[in-house]
This record gives structure tokens, sequence and C-alpha cells, in this order.
């Protein structure tokens, strides 16, 4: 093993090769001193052959299968983060829209009373102006019911213009 330079700990294809031929002239060695030991050493190895084929494929099967859900682990990351960029920038639009349509509330808003504002003096004066008139026709009827009832027409008439 030093010659070949082979490690002593780990996966060794070389080592294995070389302790499998050691191991068969193991089992050659016994066979010709007593045949049925050297049958049972040769189903033990047999065993040992299977077992670490087996193993062997178990391995390879697993690495096989993690790699598969790495890379879809991978594939479903990118995809995530894709959708949170996706939903980041819908956010920013709606914050956006949500801003404009404040603005144009508050701009409602401020219309709505100056309206308001210009219906109520508006009102207010026609409100003065009817009370003026009011006022002048009920002191014209004074003034008519104080002299006589000729001018009631009159101050009436006066009033209406």
């Amino acid at each position: 093993m030093k010659d070949q330079n082979l490690s002593q700990t780990g996966l060794c294809p070389e080592r294995h090769e070389l302790y499998k031929g050691c191991f068969d002239d193991m089992i050659l060695e016994l066979t010709n001193v007593d045949p049925e030991q050297g049958s049972l050493l040769s189903r033990i190895r047999d065993e040992l052959n299977v077992t670490s084929d087996c193993q062997k494929q178990l391995y390879e099967s697993s690495v096989s299968f993690g790699l598969n859900k790495a890379i879809t682990a991978r594939y479903q990351n990118e995809k995530l983060h894709a959708r949170i960029d996706d939903i980041l920038k819908e956010k920013m639009n709606l914050l956006d829209e949500n801003e404009y349509l404040k603005r144009k509330v508050n701009a409602v808003k401020k219309d709505e009373e100056k309206k308001r504002e210009r219906e109520k003096a508006r009102y207010q004066l026609e409100l003065r102006r009817l009370k003026n008139r009011n006022e002048q026709i009920k002191r014209g009827l004074e003034t008519c019911l104080l002299t006589g009832s000729e001018q009631v027409s009159c101050i009436l008439l006066d009033a209406q213009q």
C-alpha cells in the first residue's frame, strides 16, 4: 500500500481491489487445507460483495436524489424571489396609487368646501336681500295703515320691482 501511495481511510478503489485480491488468495489457501471452511469463507465473500454493491448503489442513488432535490429547491427559491420582487413592485404601485388618490380626495374636498362657502355666501346675500325687501314692505304697510288703504297697492307694486 505504501508503494502505491494508497490512503488508509475513505473510499479507495485501488485499496479495495488489493484487499479483494488478498481475501481471494486467503480463501484459496484455506480451501486447500479445509474445503468446508473455504466454502463458508467464499459465501461470506460473496455476501460481502453483494452488500458492498448495494451500498454503492444506495450511495449513488442518494447522491442523485440529493442533487435533484438541491436543483429543485434552487429553482423554487428563484421562483419565490421572482414572486417577491413582483409583489414588492405591485406594493409600490399600490402605494403610489394610494398617494395619488389621497391627493385627489383632498383636492375634491377643498373644491367642495369652496363651493359650499360660495353657496353659503350667496344664500346669506339672498337672505339679506329678502329680509330688506320684507322690511320695506312692512314699513310700507305700516305707513299705509296709518295714512289710508289706497296707497297699499302702490307700495306692493313698488316692492315687487
